[in-house]
């Protein structure tokens, strides 16, 4: 039996990946995204073309890490379904104090959503 070769995959751009996938099943543009990581849109478009990967132990990682947790904590509670995720990421939410999409574009924002979706979130 030959052996499979062990695949060791590059944290950066896992977290690149699906940063960029979270993003765009939020609805984010790519100058939205720029603000919610605090980095330029020429390296967001970085990012998307390969060029670039988010470091993961920077602090633009840290804010990616809480975007993709935000799309996952919010895929959960609406099922899947896209269609209640635009509407919850584009509608005024009394807890968040705003419209999420909007909120996210700040470190405080990120983080108050986060803090709201994994509180209410059935685990």
């Amino acid at each position: 039996m030959a052996e499979v070769p062990e695949v060791k995959s590059d944290p950066d751009a896992v977290l690149s990946k699906a940063t960029l996938k979270a993003s765009a099943l939020l609805g984010l543009s790519n100058a939205e995204l720029a603000k919610v990581l605090g980095i330029s849109r020429p390296s967001v478009s970085r990012i998307a073309s390969g060029s670039r990967h988010i470091d993961s132990l920077s602090r633009e990682g840290e804010m990616a890490l809480i975007l993709v947790r935000i799309f996952r904590s919010l895929d959960q509670l609406v099922g899947g379904d896209s269609c209640r995720r635009t509407a919850w990421m584009t509608s005024h939410n009394k807890a968040i104090a705003g419209v999420p999409k909007t909120a996210i574009q700040t470190m405080h924002g990120l983080v108050h959503t986060i803090d709201y979706l994994e509180g209410i979130s059935p685990s």
